[in-house]
């Protein structure tokens, strides 16, 4: 009897463990990553506006709390994001009003943003680290969301971490 009820167990063990196995390794097909960079962080506070990308903003216009630029053969996907014509004033005046409102912290993050295959799709710059939070989806073969900092909230038909509406 304690025989049939170890490998039973055994059994079920092994079974978990493929369905898990299975699981992530079919949910890790839609997502890209942010890689650290210090010359994406450097290029935005050198003023540089790169032509190649559309670029989108996170937070308040007046001071926000992250921007992205995502390559222009791309559609970022989002409600939370905003998209911004980017020039070299702007960013100067976005990064010159953090840096003096926000003495205390003047640490400041770029990274890459890598699709599902490890592909640059993009840019990142943040004035916190969102390196726990900011998820990469990769919707389609042209659609991303970045994801934000409101740690998976769930608001009706809103996806936050993500910020993009479920598709139906």
């Amino acid at each position: 009897m304690k025989k049939k009820r170890t490998a039973h167990r055994l059994l079920m063990l092994v079974i978990s463990g493929i369905f898990l196995l299975s699981g992530c390794v079919a949910g890790s097909g839609n997502y890209g990553r942010l890689e650290s960079d210090d010359n994406v962080k450097y290029t935005f506070e050198a003023f540089e506006v790169d032509p190649a990308y559309n670029y989108y903003y996170f937070g308040s216009k007046t001071f926000p709390r992250a921007v992205v630029g995502i390559q222009k053969d791309l559609t970022h996907v989002s409600d939370l994001w905003r998209p911004i014509d980017l020039t070299p004033e702007i960013l100067n005046d976005w990064i010159w009003l953090h840096a003096h409102r926000r003495a205390w912290n003047i640490q400041r993050y770029g990274s890459n943003i890598l699709g599902k295959s490890g592909e640059k799709i993009g840019v990142y710059y943040s004035l916190e680290s969102w390196r726990q939070w900011a998820t990469v989806t990769v919707l389609s073969e042209n659609e991303v969301s970045i994801g934000s900092p409101n740690g998976g909230r769930n608001d009706g038909k809103r996806r936050r971490l993500g910020g993009f509406h479920e598709r139906n």
